[in-house]
């Protein structure tokens, strides 16, 4: 049977992405809290990058989602909970948590879409069409549905200021 090289590529992208997600516990592990921040960075851009090639592929979504969401909580929260009210700082570090949470929330969804085509239409149509939509996930999709939830919240909760995050909210 004949196998193209683009069969191969993606043999090769999926069997990647796999180990890659078996890798996670090594950074989630890392005793060292400063060294596993400054590791982040260059890991999400990683799966990103992979993400190029697999848009399609399960681990690599879950992985790039995680890893904006950890991001945003464990690098940038932190430091924006830690910086004055009102000062310039805290305001660039609340923007820049919010880009890396909505990232999460948007790679989250795209994990959800692979298996329910659909799901994020129904999200934004409003409380009906997702509660439809969410009764036809299963187990598989919970993945999905953390990593598009709860950095949704997350942005929503550094952005309490914001009225046009709290719309982003099912009504």
């Amino acid at each position: 049977i004949p196998v193209t090289g683009c069969n191969i590529q993606r043999m090769a992208l999926d069997q990647t992405a796999a180990i890659l997600k078996q890798t996670t516990p090594a950074l989630e592990s890392e005793s060292d809290y400063e060294f596993a921040v400054a590791a982040l960075p260059a890991s999400i851009k990683t799966f990103e990058g992979f993400l190029q090639s697999g848009k399609d592929n399960a681990n690599l979504l879950e992985l790039t989602a995680m890893g904006y969401a950890s991001y945003g909580m464990v690098a940038l929260e932190d430091q924006w909970e830690r910086a004055e009210d009102m000062s310039d700082e805290a305001d660039i570090l609340a923007k820049r948590t919010r880009g890396m949470y909505m990232r999460a929330h948007g790679y989250g969804l795209q994990l959800i879409e692979l298996n329910h085509p659909g799901f994020t239409a129904a999200y934004k149509k409003g409380r009906d069409h997702l509660d439809r939509a969410l009764k036809r996930l299963s187990r598989k999709d919970l993945p999905g549905l953390l990593w598009s939830a709860m950095p949704l919240f997350m942005a929503v909760n550094v952005s309490r200021d914001d009225g046009t995050m709290v719309a982003k909210l099912p009504q």
